[in-house]
């Protein structure tokens, strides 16, 4: 009987232990910023004097000129706790495999 409640607790100790790193890991995931190296750039406000396709322009043109990746990350208006809209300004527009 002994042996049965130790083999257990054994388990029951590893499988919380398992759940407690996936949260932690799924958590850690959204909140950790990988790349340290970033500078981002704030656009906040719009007084409406330049369309959507003059900022898409001048965004894709700096990632050009720089060399750059940009990113922008958006929530979904109808589900923003699970859609995410993710628009990217990318300086080379081939694909890796191409070059």
């Amino acid at each position: 009987m002994p042996d049965r409640t130790l083999a257990f607790a054994y388990v029951a100790c590893a499988v919380f232990a398992a759940v407690i790193a996936f949260l932690l890991a799924t958590t850690a995931e959204r909140t950790i910023y990988v790349l340290e190296d970033s500078q981002p750039v704030w656009i906040s406000q719009s007084d409406g004097t330049h369309d959507n396709d003059e900022v898409a322009a001048s965004v894709q043109q700096v990632a050009d000129d720089q060399d750059a990746s940009i990113g922008y990350v958006i929530t979904d208006v109808n589900e923003p706790s699970s859609v995410v809209h993710l628009y990217l300004a990318v300086a080379n527009s081939e694909p890796r495999h191409q070059q």
